[in-house]
């Protein structure tokens, strides 16, 4: 039988918002949910209560929200699950409290306290790459989104033109649509995101192995003694 998120993505496809749907179940779950999202946030707007794709969408999404919270009980601003597994994998936990700074100076910092940095820092390296990831699908859906949007809108100005326009004012009529200019909001949002996890993934990575070779430094002084 066919699972709703399928079905979903199968009417994105249809209504020419998807152009591939991906084999993995995790993400056919994410991008059902991200078209049943930005569904409910056209249908809003006028000109899309009667379209036949987010009407769709929408009435499958009343069994699609009811087997989320069947599954899930907790997500994070980009929808990974808090608490789950992925493909019998813990996922990295969240940060609870307040983070811990890393000391700039390290020759106060005993034995003891450089080991539980460490794994501190490991613990929001291995967080922030998850959250990478997460960002990252949700671009490349909301990418998928957008573009699909452009097609219709140049579409739409091509056959609506009273005279022939070139094809340089046809994409500018096309990028000032609208609902193009919401969707590129939100893949500017997304890429902000990326960008931003990038950077902390790089920093914690290099927080890591500042820590660990302060470990292998003190070890090998130890040794001369």
């Amino acid at each position: 039988m066919e699972s709703v998120e399928l079905a979903i993505l199968k009417v994105a496809q249809e209504g020419g918002y998807l152009e591939q749907i991906p084999e993995e179940k995790d993400q056919i779950a994410e991008e059902a949910r991200f078209y049943v999202q930005q569904a409910e946030e056209a249908f809003q707007d006028r000109k899309f209560k009667k379209d036949k794709t987010v009407l769709a969408i929408l009435n499958l999404a009343k069994d699609f929200e009811s087997s989320v919270n069947k599954q899930e009980e907790g997500k994070d601003i980009f929808g990974a699950p808090e608490t789950q597994v992925w493909k019998s994998l813990p996922i990295p936990s969240d940060v609870k409290g307040d983070p811990t700074a890393l000391p700039i100076d390290f020759s106060e910092v005993n034995a003891k306290e450089l080991m539980r940095l460490h794994s501190v820092y490991n613990g929001y390296f291995a967080r922030a790459r998850w959250m990478l990831a997460n960002a990252t699908n949700k671009l490349a859906s909301a990418t998928h989104l957008r573009d699909a949007e452009y097609r219709r809108a140049y579409a739409l100005a091509v056959n609506t033109a009273t005279e022939k326009l070139t094809q340089a004012q046809y994409d500018v009529n096309a990028k000032t649509d609208e609902e193009y200019l919401k969707l590129d909001e939100r893949v500017r949002i997304f890429q902000e995101d990326v960008t931003s996890l990038k950077a902390l993934t790089e920093i914690y990575s290099g927080n890591v192995d500042r820590l660990s070779r302060e470990w292998t430094m003190r070890q090998d002084e130890e040794k001369k003694y």
